[in-house]
């Protein structure tokens, strides 16, 4: 496992895990959450590629698969999920599921059984359903043969009947409160990213930065924990950081990770990772972001799993040399670093070799 931890104090922790086990992990550790959002696989019955960059050539390779055997075997997947989130909510907190089309109703059914009915039911304060937020949005392909699908659904469910909300303010629209703020309504309509969006990091599925912007402030109050397990792009734990809150996130997939630290790099976040990383994956991606790290901002880098388990610290990207030996029998291969971008290659006393 790698241990990577960016600034003295971090306030997002980030893991290379399955969703389900990192809920549970959570949940007995006593850690409780005000705000779980999850945009998980939403059984599109495809993959989802990403195009990098490998040995100066454009190439696609698969981000994450969201291929099932059946759907029940899908759903037998978020039932998990969502009963790991129940147990990790704080009594006042909410989840928000976002999903589509394809498996929407489904999941509403588990999360009816899960939290509890809610407003659907006579009690508007028992737990459960509060609103079915729908996400509008124009980009896109259509159908001669269908209406165009141009919204996803965010399911809110809480786990008590007392809850935060802090309802998100929008420009009215009517030329009686021309030039005024209104409540939002369950209706969103957030652009989502175009190809040219200055916050696209190319990642399939990217959710715009100012959705869970206005989730997390709608939710939560600063220091107040926000949760995701299935990080992707790392929007959540961007929107986190940047208003305040302490963030988990995880995800499963190499690249998932590479994109949510490269992005809480970008905004001067600090972070714990925990997890292993791709050898082959994560040089094409995270060397190129890894080249913005604050010089005076030294990156500790444990490695374990070996009879001799390395602990590094770069005393700065610049000086790709600069590497002082802590414990271990690590050492840096010259050369190596300096043709990768910034990464640093170690090998240990058994030959083995080791990136950061």
């Amino acid at each position: 496992m790698t241990v990577l931890r960016y600034g003295d104090h971090p306030a997002v922790h980030v893991f290379r895990q399955d969703a389900r086990g990192v809920a549970s992990d959570l949940a007995s550790l006593g850690e409780r959450a005000k705000l779980v959002y999850i945009d998980p696989p939403f059984a599109a019955a495809r993959d989802f590629d990403l195009l990098v960059s490998l040995e100066g050539a454009k190439r696609r390779r698969v981000a994450f698969s969201d291929k099932w055997s059946s759907l029940d075997a899908y759903m037998a997947f978020m039932r998990e999920v969502l009963t790991g989130i129940h147990g990790l909510l704080d009594e006042s907190g909410s989840l928000l599921l976002h999903c589509d089309h394809r498996a929407a109703p489904y999941l509403a059914v588990a999360c009816d059984e899960i939290f509890g009915l809610g407003d659907r039911g006579p009690d508007k304060h028992a737990p459960g359903f509060r609103n079915e937020i729908i996400w509008s949005y124009g980009l896109g392909g259509s159908s001669r043969r269908c209406y165009p699908k141009k919204h996803d659904s965010i399911f809110w469910y809480t786990k008590s009947g007392d809850w935060h909300f802090d309802p998100p303010m929008v420009p009215a629209t009517s030329q009686r409160m021309a030039g005024q703020l209104k409540k939002a309504t369950d209706v969103f309509d957030v652009a989502s990213l175009n190809n040219m969006a200055k916050e696209r990091t190319g990642y399939p599925t990217q959710k715009p930065l100012a959705l869970l912007e206005r989730f997390i402030l709608a939710h939560t109050e600063p220091g107040d924990l926000v949760v995701d397990l299935f990080s992707g792009s790392g929007t959540t734990a961007t929107a986190a950081a940047k208003h305040g809150r302490r963030a988990i996130v995880s995800d499963i997939g190499a690249d998932a990770i590479d994109t949510t630290l490269g992005r809480l790099l970008e905004i001067g976040a600090s972070f714990e990772f925990r997890g292993d990383f791709d050898s082959e994956k994560a040089p094409a991606r995270a060397g190129q972001r890894f080249e913005r790290w604050d010089p005076e901002t030294p990156l500790e880098a444990v490695f374990s799993g070996t009879e001799v388990g390395e602990h590094i610290r770069l005393t700065g990207y610049a000086d790709w040399r600069g590497v002082e030996t802590l414990g271990g029998d690590a050492h840096l291969i010259e050369g190596a670093a300096k043709a990768s971008g910034n990464w640093v290659y170690l090998r240990d006393a058994n030959g083995r070799r080791w990136h950061s």
